[in-house]
């Protein structure tokens, strides 16, 4: 609660200060003042603060403000979760990042080259319920927190981890294949051990067990992450301080590989997992529709995997697949019942070239008849700009017939350059543009980003309907909202009976 006026700083000042740390986002900023000319300062920077009050103030409408703007910060505070990969730069990743990172690598493991080796390891702190017991929640929050930090720094430019909490931690670490295995994973051992942790007084000495799963062979998440805990679990088991190994499968052959995917195609086995894209002031909430092949063991193999062997037609086509897309994401949509039959919507992201995607516009709008899909925006085409640049003049004609179906548009990969700023001049109407994920994962907002925003401001005014994706941290997250954007797409993805089902 600031007042207009204080000593040495005016509160308007003071809260712009506090919005560009990413440790005060979300926290309820609500100012007082005496003064009429506040009020349209606050109308031109209304992220800066949430309410301002007219001195004398009115006690009960204050208090009845206050708890309104307590309870939407929670919800925020919830919507960040969902979207930011950690809290910090430099700390461990959030753990549904982590799990959708990992089902990215086990699905891509097999074709990838052979210059690596990666490994998934569970970490867990010995005795954790005894000590727990022994020196209080209180104390053991401390040094997992501890270990957290240090964790964090023990990890390798491509490594990644999260905590599991109950004094558990998961990694994914790479080394070289010239390295020796058990060496390399003794080694890693002894760093999260190195500060020697204790716990009470005096200090009794806290030991970590470890195990650990090579990853060679494409193989469920699920199934990766019991068979890490399995492993992990026998070296608590043990005296303490052990690491054991669950031996997995040798790498399949790269062609198997293939020839495995061949199959999975030609008997038609995908599948379709949504991600939200969240507005974080609103809470509304968008799915985008992933489409995946599964096989018989729910190993799952990602587009970048199959998409190839479409787009050459010898085993159906992409216009295939993205019809499949469609109809089986919008009799998603038709089977919700209650308040989500008619509030959620679902992005439909298609493969196809633009004369493709334009002889698909019939199926769509008889799809959503025969589903019964009712109500403006509830169906949404997601098109990349490099395919739609290729054939400006059929987007245009898409377009209009989608604004009379009262379906949406999304074009995505938005990069800096004059490029994607002149096609959406050129377009004129589109519902939502996708920045490219690596904006949001880099460290550091560039000038070039910040003039493609002010740009994009130029074109779309002050209510942006800009995605930010990948988003890194909330650091960088406050960045974004510092310039306007809300809407935000992170890394949780779900099968589509829980997706659909999505709420804070």
């Amino acid at each position: 609660m600031l007042d207009h006026e204080m000593p040495g700083v005016q509160g308007f000042e003071l809260a712009q200060v506090l919005r560009q740390d990413a440790r005060y986002m979300t926290i309820p900023i609500l100012f007082v003042s005496a003064s009429q000319q506040v009020a349209a300062q606050l109308e031109q920077q209304s992220m800066i603060g949430n309410q301002l009050f007219s001195k004398p103030l009115d006690n009960q409408r204050f208090l009845t403000a206050l708890h309104h703007h307590l309870v939407q910060a929670q919800l925020l505070t919830a919507r960040i979760n969902l979207v930011s990969q950690r809290k910090e730069s430099r700390s461990l990743q959030n753990h549904d990042y982590f799990l959708t990172e990992l089902a990215t690598l086990l699905a891509y493991v097999e074709a990838a080259p052979d210059n690596r080796s990666r490994y998934l390891v569970q970490v867990g702190i010995d005795r954790e319920e005894y000590l727990r017991a022994q020196h209080g929640a209180r104390a053991l929050a401390s040094l997992t927190a501890h270990m957290e930090s240090h964790f964090a720094n023990q990890l390798g430019a491509n490594d990644s981890g999260c905590a599991l909490g109950g004094g558990s931690f998961l990694f994914q670490l790479n080394a070289t294949v010239t390295e020796d295995a058990e060496a390399f994973l003794a080694g890693f051992h002894q760093r999260l051990n190195s500060p020697n942790w204790t716990l009470g007084e005096p200090p009794k000495p806290v030991t970590l067990s470890m195990g650990v799963l090579p990853l060679n062979e494409a193989i469920n998440e699920d199934k990766a992450l019991l068979e890490v805990e399995q492993a992990c679990g026998e070296a608590m088991q043990a005296d303490g301080g052990c690491v054991v190994w669950h031996q997995a499968p040798e790498r399949s052959d790269h062609s198997q590989l293939d020839e495995r995917i061949r199959e999975l195609l030609e008997a038609r086995a995908f599948r379709l997992h949504y991600q939200p894209i969240v507005n974080m002031d609103s809470g509304d909430t968008l799915f985008e529709a992933l489409v995946r092949l599964v096989d018989e063991d729910d190993a799952v193999y990602l587009p970048g995997q199959f998409l190839t062997q479409l787009a050459e037609g010898s085993h159906g086509t992409l216009h295939d697949l993205d019809r499949w897309v469609i109809e089986h994401a919008v009799e998603g949509l038709s089977k919700l019942g209650g308040k989500a039959a008619a509030s959620h919507s679902v992005a439909i992201k298609l493969s196809s070239p633009m004369a493709d995607v334009a002889k698909m516009v019939p199926f769509i709008s008889s799809g959503m008849r025969n589903a019964r899909i009712k109500g403006k925006r509830r169906v949404y085409l997601a098109l990349s700009s490099p395919t739609v640049m290729k054939d400006v003049g059929t987007t245009r004609k898409v377009l209009k017939v989608l604004q009379d179906m009262e379906c949406g548009l999304i074009i995505e990969h938005i990069e800096t350059g004059p490029a994607s700023v002149d096609l959406l001049k050129e377009l004129g109407t589109v519902d939502f543009v996708k920045l490219a994920a690596k904006y949001g994962a880099s460290a550091e907002q560039t000038p070039e980003l910040e003039d493609l925003l002010r740009q994009l401001t130029g074109i779309f005014g002050s209510s942006l309907p800009i995605v930010a994706t990948h988003v890194e941290d909330s650091k960088a997250l406050s960045w974004f909202w510092e310039c306007g954007i809300r809407n935000f797409q992170g890394h949780f993805i779900q099968a589509p009976e829980v997706a659909m089902n999505f709420e804070l």
